[in-house]
């Protein structure tokens, strides 16, 4: 599925989740991004689903970053909201 990202915005929550990984998971993270912004659809191996936001309706989305982090974030007219980025359970149950 083909996003049309062309930017990217980071909520507070994104930037300190961001600061707490590790070296390898922040790489990890970096790599992911980059995919996101520069393909028209991302590998399968990303497993990109749309995460229930409740009662609210928004267009909230996860990635698979590597086996254990997942990260959330929500497209607006072309812009990539950076939402929450960690642990895969902890990171969907606070999307």
């Amino acid at each position: 599925m083909a996003l049309g990202i062309k930017r990217f915005k980071r909520l507070e929550r994104f930037g300190k989740a961001y600061r707490r990984l590790s070296k390898q998971n922040r790489s990890a993270v970096n790599v992911a991004l980059e995919e996101l912004l520069s393909c028209g659809k991302l590998p399968p191996s990303r497993k990109l689903k749309k995460v229930r936001s409740g009662k609210r309706k928004m267009n909230v989305w996860a990635i698979r970053v590597n086996k254990g982090i997942r990260l959330t974030f929500e497209v607006k007219k072309g812009t990539c909201i950076l939402r929450n980025v960690g642990d895969h359970d902890k990171t969907l149950d606070h999307s």
